[in-house]
């Protein structure tokens, strides 16, 4: 991803990924509510941290998921760095 794609965009991948992850229609998922409220588990969480960085193109701490807690706070460390 570039450094210009937009937070609507990075919720829009996480929510898809995030809905497969836990096999639900992602309309179902509320971009402000805890990951781990949503089922993410730990394994899930870091697998998501380096689906992440792989997008991304950078490193990413695998515990991203953790200080960013949410689809949309995700999506915003996404976008501001």
């Amino acid at each position: 991803m570039n450094a210009t794609t937009s937070h609507a965009a990075h919720v829009s991948w996480l929510t898809t990924r995030v809905s497969g992850m836990l096999d639900v229609d992602p309309t179902e998922l509320d971009a402000d509510l805890p990951l781990a409220e949503l089922g993410l588990s730990s394994l899930q969480a870091v697998e998501l941290a380096g689906d992440l960085e792989d997008r991304l193109g950078r490193a990413v701490d695998p515990t991203v998921v953790y200080d960013h807690p949410t689809i949309a706070a995700l999506a915003d460390f996404a976008v501001s760095t």
